[in-house]
C-alpha cells in the first residue's frame, strides 16, 4: 500500500509539472469530458494525498500566504452570497479563482526531499526548452496567427504561440522560468548540468522574444531588477545594460517596445476594444458599485465571456477591482504583496547558504506573474495559475528541506501544536 501511495504521489508531481504539455495532449485527443476534467483530478488526488497523511499522523505545512488567500477568499464567497440571483455564475467565479491554489498545499504537503525538488524543477525547465523550441520553429516558418495580434503599424511577420495558443500565454511561461533556468545552473556544481541548464535557458530566452509578448519582458524586466537588487546591488546596471543592448542587436524588440509609447498606440488603446479602454470600463464598474463590483465571476475573465459575453480586462487586479469592488482589490493585492514578501523571508532565512540561489530563482519566478498580471489576464490560464501556486509552495518548503528535516514546518508558518521550522520534536 505504502509503495502504491509513494508512487501515486510521484505521478501528482509529475502531471502538475507537465500540465501545459498533458492538457494540450488530451485537448487534441478528442477524448470526451477528459480534457476538461483531468487537472481538477490531479488537484483532488493530490489533496487527498496529503489528507492521507495527516490521518497517519503527519503534521500539516502552511505557509505565510495561506492567511492573505483566506482573506481574499472570504471577500470573493461574501461577494457571492450578497448576489443570490448570480449564484451559479458566482461559484463558477470562484472555482476559477481558487481551485488552482490547492497546488500550493500540494507541493508543501508532497515535496519530501530535496530531489523532489530539483525534478520538478529540471522538468519543468526542460519542457519549457520544449515549448521555446517549438515556439522559434513557429517564428522561422512564419506560422499563421490571427491578425489582431499584431498592430497594423507594425512589421511582424508572426508571434509564437507553440501548444499555450497565445504568445502572452506562452510569453509568461517562458519569462517565469528563466529566473529557475539560471538561478539553478548557478546552485549547480556539476558542469555539464550548469551547461545543460544555461542552454535550456538561453533557447527559453530566444523563445520568450519571438513572443513578442511585451507584458512578459516586462515582467522578467522588473523580476530581475528586484532579484539582482536583493542578491547584489551591483548587477542591476550590468542587466540595464544587456537590455539595452539586446534592444540594439534586435530591431524588432526595440521597435515593439517604442511602439508602446507611439501616438497611434495610445489612440487605439483607448477606443472600445483597446487595453486602456478596458481598464476604464473596470474602473467605471467598480466606481459604480465600489463595495461589491458586479459580482465574483461577472467582469471581464472567461466565466464573464463564457456566461455573459463580457470582454477580457487584460489586467487581473482590474478584473479583481470590476468584479469584487474595493475589498475584493485590496485582499488581492494583499496576496500577491504576501507572495512576494515570501521570496524576500525565504532569502533571508537561507543566509549564505548556496540553496538561496534557488530561492531568488523561485522568487523570481512568482514576481514575473505577479508583475505581468497587472497587464494580462495570467490568471486566467488554468496552468499558469497552477505553476505560479506549485512555485510559491516549493519557495514556502524550500528552507525545510534544507535543513533535512522533511517532517519539519515550512518557513514562516508552523501547523497546530508543532514548533517552528528547524525546531526539534520531542
Amino acid at each position: 500500500m505504502n509503495a502504491l501511495v509513494e508512487r501515486t504521489r510521484l505521478v501528482v508531481l509529475g502531471l502538475v509539472v507537465a500540465y501545459p504539455f498533458v492538457d494540450f495532449a488530451l485537448r487534441k485527443s478528442g477524448l470526451p469530458v477528459l480534457p476538461s476534467l483531468w487537472d481538477e483530478a490531479v488537484l483532488v488526488l493530490g489533496l487527498a494525498l496529503v489528507a492521507r497523511r495527516l490521518r497517519a499522523g503527519a503534521p500539516l505545512r502552511l505557509s505565510p500566504v495561506l492567511r492573505p488567500i483566506g482573506l481574499f477568499m472570504a471577500v470573493a464567497a461574501a461577494n457571492v452570497l450578497a448576489d443570490l440571483p448570480h449564484l451559479s455564475i458566482g461559484l463558477e467565479g470562484l472555482r476559477a479563482d481558487f481551485e488552482y491554489m490547492a497546488a500550493l498545499l500540494i507541493a508543501l504537503n508532497l515535496v519530501d526531499e530535496p530531489r523532489d525538488l530539483h525534478r520538478s524543477v529540471y522538468a519543468m525547465v526542460g519542457l519549457g526548452s520544449l515549448a521555446a523550441a517549438h515556439g522559434l520553429y513557429q517564428y522561422v516558418t512564419n506560422a499563421p496567427m490571427p491578425p489582431e495580434w499584431v498592430s497594423v503599424t507594425e512589421s511582424l511577420r508572426t508571434r509564437a504561440y507553440s501548444i499555450v495558443g497565445s504568445p502572452n500565454g506562452l510569453g509568461d511561461y517562458l519569462a517565469l522560468l528563466v529566473p529557475l533556468a539560471v538561478g539553478w545552473a548557478f546552485y549547480e556544481r556539476s558542469t555539464w548540468r550548469r551547461a545543460a541548464l544555461l542552454a535550456a535557458g538561453g533557447v527559453i530566452v530566444a523563445g520568450l522574444l519571438s513572443t513578442f509578448s511585451r507584458g512578459a519582458w516586462l515582467g522578467l524586466a522588473a523580476a530581475g531588477a528586484v532579484v539582482a537588487h536583493a542578491l547584489n546591488r551591483r548587477l542591476v546596471p550590468v542587466l540595464l545594460l544587456a537590455a539595452v543592448a539586446l534592444g540594439v542587436a534586435v530591431p524588432p524588440v526595440r521597435e515593439r517596445m517604442v511602439q508602446l509609447v507611439s501616438p497611434s498606440y495610445l489612440e487605439r488603446a483607448t477606443v472600445p476594444g483597446g487595453r486602456l479602454f478596458r481598464w476604464n470600463e473596470a474602473y467605471k464598474q467598480m466606481a459604480h458599485s465600489p463595495l461589491t463590483g458586479a459580482g465574483v465571476g461577472q467582469w471581464g475573465g472567461a466565466v464573464a465571456a463564457r456566461r455573459l459575453g463580457v470582454i477580457y480586462t487584460d489586467n487581473y487586479y482590474a478584473k479583481t477591482m470590476a468584479e469584487s469592488g474595493l475589498p475584493g482589490l485590496v485582499a488581492f493585492v494583499a496576496l500577491m504583496g504576501s507572495c512576494a514578501a515570501l521570496g524576500a523571508r525565504v532569502c533571508r532565512s537561507l543566509g549564505r547558504r548556496r540553496e538561496r540561489l534557488l530561492a531568488f530563482g523561485l522568487w523570481g519566478a512568482l514576481l514575473v506573474v505577479i508583475v505581468h498580471n497587472a497587464v494580462e489576464n495570467i490568471f486566467e490560464i488554468p496552468f499558469l495559475n497552477a505553476y505560479f501556486w506549485f512555485l510559491a509552495g516549493l519557495l514556502t518548503v524550500l528552507p525545510v528541506l534544507v535543513q533535512g528535516d522533511p517532517a519539519g514546518d515550512a518557513v514562516g508558518a508552523r501547523s497546530p501544536g508543532a514548533p517552528a521550522a528547524g525546531g526539534r520534536r520531542s
